[in-house]
């Protein structure tokens, strides 16, 4: 009996391991083995000069100018939430995996209202702690069993000491009436995903310690996970299909008149994010820092 254990483990052990991807080539780098070339956009001080009338704030006003140190990296990577920090109306298409495979998806509209004045700069200098920044409505689209479900969400400013985030308000057309919702568990995953409300509204750059461990280079920006081999989805007969991870790609984006077909290339770093667009009457090639 024992020997039948050992080899089935030992025969599980061989599975898993023939079925675990292939370690990639490295691509980054610790600070000591960056090039001066590299090393010449980072300030690597511990301490970031404070601002005297804001003292956790950097002294140096939003953007800033290279060489950034660890913490103002940490500030301009507070530009990329998912939320929208301007006034705009928008359509959100998302998908997320459960933890049992589940590819689960959804449909909103909605538009954003911006209080006092758009973007990051708006929210760290215009508006003051505990006051309010924006506000987001959304309406569900898709799946169908939420279609008309809307939600109200009212943003705050935080700083160290004022910590409320959100004011939240949900409208369900099957109860027809309004309910404010609890203050959310910021780290907390929302049912059946992988997302957190910190992952959705972004977080704030003074909540953390900030350093400079190296930089890596991200080729893909879409990326689907290697710890499974296959990912239920829901068809649009709503039917349910187990596909391979593999089925799944990324949409190339539609050719413009008098362009190649060849998607953008793009590339980031830890404290660089490069983009270009190859052709057209808008061509623009942009770097943003972070």
């Amino acid at each position: 009996m024992i020997f039948q254990v050992l080899v089935i483990a030992t025969f599980l052990l061989h599975v898993f391991f023939a079925l675990a991807p292939a370690e990639a080539t490295r691509l980054w780098k610790t600070v000591s083995e960056l090039s001066e070339t590299e090393r010449a956009d980072i300030d690597l001080r511990p301490d970031t000069p404070r601002d005297p009338q804001i003292p956790y704030l950097p002294a140096e006003k939003y953007p800033f100018s290279p060489p950034y140190t660890a913490e103002e990296m940490g500030y301009r990577a507070m530009e990329f939430p998912h939320m929208p920090r301007w006034s705009v109306a928008f359509a959100d298409g998302f998908g997320s995996i459960t933890s049992s495979g589940f590819l689960q998806q959804a449909k909103t509209a909605g538009g954003t209202l911006s209080v006092h004045a758009d973007g990051l700069a708006g929210y760290l200098y215009a508006t003051p702690p505990g006051g309010e920044y924006c506000r987001w409505l959304f309406q569900d689209t898709a799946p169908p069993e939420n279609y008309g479900n809307q939600i109200l969400m009212v943003g705050y400013r935080t700083d160290q000491t004022f910590s409320t985030r959100l004011d939240s308000f949900f409208y369900s057309p099957s109860l027809r009436r309004v309910r404010r919702m609890p203050q959310p568990r910021r780290d907390d995953r929302f049912p059946n995903s992988v997302q957190t409300m910190d992952d959705i509204t972004g977080r704030d750059a003074w909540e953390f310690s900030w350093r400079v461990l190296g930089m890596d280079v991200l080729y893909e920006t879409v990326r689907f996970p290697n710890n499974r081999l296959t990912v239920t989805s829901a068809g649009a007969s709503g039917t349910f299909t187990e596909l391979p991870v593999k089925a799944f790609k990324v949409k190339p984006p539609p050719a413009r008149s008098g362009c190649p077909t060849t998607r953008p290339q793009s590339s980031s770093t830890g404290w660089t994010v490069t983009s270009s667009t190859p052709c057209g009457s808008r061509a623009t090639i942009g770097r943003e820092n972070w």
